[in-house]
């Protein structure tokens, strides 16, 4: 007999994840259908403020959805193949998230092929996940092909959280394409439409990118929506409140502030975002942050404050990571502060640099 929302939500909050994640796949108690949707919702919830975490529970997603029970009905069996496509999709997308766009292949061509026999909703689930897989991947035309087909079913059938979403993938394909103007018509409908208090993620995504369309515009009144866009974001994820999503909206906050010529403002949120990023241990994103700071610094002669937090920066990052290539931009950029040549193109240069090596080590979107 299935589980109960309450036994289910117990049996989950039992287990001490990621270490205990394999004890689903081991224990019947953990096979039901009322179990594994919660599971699915924490393997998101991870995705998003976490993906390495989230990639170790979304590796035992499709071992979980074959060991649950396949039914006898017609309905029952669709059901069950739905929630193995969507099993595969989750980690093709946990793979996308920790940017191992090789490895998110195998999953999502297996989704694919099993929402052939899926109802549209889970086709169009799938394809705007994968949508942003493609753009990830710097293919565009399909990236949009796949989202705008997601969105064009979830607008027809006047799901507008689930259409959201999918405008949200849209957006995020047209700013990887650099295509700024249209990603920021793009993200201001899924804004409309988007509800975070009943989809965080998704609202925090186009939240994201209409934000980083504005930051790339020469719009004030866009850059002023988005400024407002993100605060509105960071008081609707309190829950968040020690989070890489929450510190990268103070971050994000920041540049939309410098570009309004708040810089006092600006230098506050960078800052804020630094030691937020730092307490976490994600030192490229508290590099950049860094980086972002320094240019303020700079700009107003702070040397000797600059000197200071350059040093912090470049000593936590060596002791933590040994990619090479930051290393010798962050050493580039320390040794410029330090005899007091600091200009605006080698900061912007160390600046793609390290942003570069993020999204090789992290994940980008």
């Amino acid at each position: 007999m299935p589980h109960s929302t309450k036994h289910a939500k117990r049996l989950l909050s039992e287990l001490a994840l990621p270490e205990d994640v394999r004890r689903v796949v081991q224990h019947p108690s953990y096979w039901d259908p009322q179990f594994f949707k919660l599971f699915v919702d924490r393997c998101e919830e991870q995705i998003f403020r976490e993906p390495r975490v989230g990639l170790q529970l979304a590796a035992v997603l499709p071992d979980l959805a074959l060991l649950l029970p396949e039914g006898h009905t017609a309905l029952e069996r669709l059901a069950h193949r739905e929630q193995l496509a969507r099993a595969h999709a989750i980690l093709g997308g946990a793979y996308r998230a920790t940017n191992q766009l090789d490895q998110a292949e195998k999953p999502y061509r297996r989704a694919l092929k099993l929402a052939q026999t899926c109802s549209p909703t889970i086709q169009a689930d799938v394809s705007q996940r994968l949508a942003i897989l493609r753009a990830s991947q710097k293919r565009f035309a399909e990236a949009s092909k796949l989202a705008k087909r997601a969105a064009d079913f979830f607008r027809n059938e006047q799901r507008f959280i689930d259409l959201s979403g999918a405008l949200a993938a849209q957006a995020f394909a047209l700013v990887e394409a650099r295509r700024f103007s249209d990603a920021l018509a793009v993200a201001s409908e899924a804004l409309c439409y988007s509800d975070p208090k009943v989809n965080p993620r998704v609202h925090y995504s186009a939240t994201h990118n209409f934000a980083y369309a504005a930051i790339h515009s020469s719009d004030l009144d866009a850059i002023s929506r988005a400024y407002d866009a993100i605060r509105e974001a960071r008081r609707q994820i309190t829950h968040h409140r020690k989070s890489i999503p929450k510190f990268k909206l103070y971050w994000v906050e920041g540049i939309l502030l410098q570009k309004l010529f708040a810089t006092r403002r600006a230098e506050m949120l960078f800052e804020k975002a630094r030691l937020g990023f730092l307490e976490l241990g994600a030192v490229y994103e508290c590099a950049v942050a860094t980086l972002d700071l320094s240019g303020l610094l700079f700009l107003d002669g702070h040397w000797k404050e600059l000197e200071e937090v350059a040093r912090e920066a470049f000593i936590t990052f060596c002791d933590v990571e040994a990619d090479e290539e930051t290393v010798t931009a962050l050493r580039l950029w320390l040794t410029a502060i330090e005899r007091q040549h600091l200009e605006s193109a080698l900061l912007a240069n160390v600046r793609e640099t390290v942003i570069g090596q993020m999204v090789r080590h992290r994940g980008g979107g």
